[in-house]
């Protein structure tokens, strides 16, 4: 799993913001059919999906700090 890190420059972004920029350019690139190569369509699917995943696990964490319940059998108090 490393080897396919190190070999991803893409995942070395230095901050979100510069991943939103990135993401942002090539929906647009899209939408106006201006050509993508396929490896900026593989950083966007990949930047897309870890945003999305990270954002459900945010939902779920504040959740369950709100209420006080652990929902999905998740329990961030046991990973922390």
């Amino acid at each position: 799993m490393n080897e396919l890190l190190e070999d991803a420059p893409f995942l070395k972004m230095k901050n979100e913001e510069e991943g939103q920029k990135f993401i942002k350019m090539n929906l647009n690139n899209l939408e106006n059919n201006t050509a993508v190569k396929s490896e900026d369509l593989l950083k966007l699917t990949f930047l897309s999906t870890t945003f999305t995943i990270l954002e459900h696990i945010a939902k779920i964490y504040y959740q369950e700090k709100i209420s006080g319940e652990h929902s999905n059998n998740i329990h961030f108090s046991e990973i922390q």
